[in-house]
């Protein structure tokens, strides 16, 4: 079984963080749904979770990865 790259899993992170800044830019942290931010992202809300453990934790994330650009 071929084991899944570092590289990958970066750039899932990446496309998680994208979605999560467009879905929360249109319809503000809390109104947003991880299931909206899985659709945007291609993903389901479980394999965001695997990155995440919490819509908060993502929203953070988001919040450090702007304020670091």
């Amino acid at each position: 079984m071929a084991r899944v790259t570092e590289e990958h899993l970066q750039a899932r992170r990446r496309s998680i963080l994208e979605a999560a800044g467009r879905v929360f830019g249109e319809s503000g942290v809390a109104s947003a749904t991880m299931a909206e931010i899985a659709e945007a992202a291609g993903l389901s809300a479980g394999a965001i979770y695997r990155y995440f453990p919490s819509k908060q934790e993502l929203a953070a994330a988001c919040f450090r990865e702007g304020a670091a650009q």
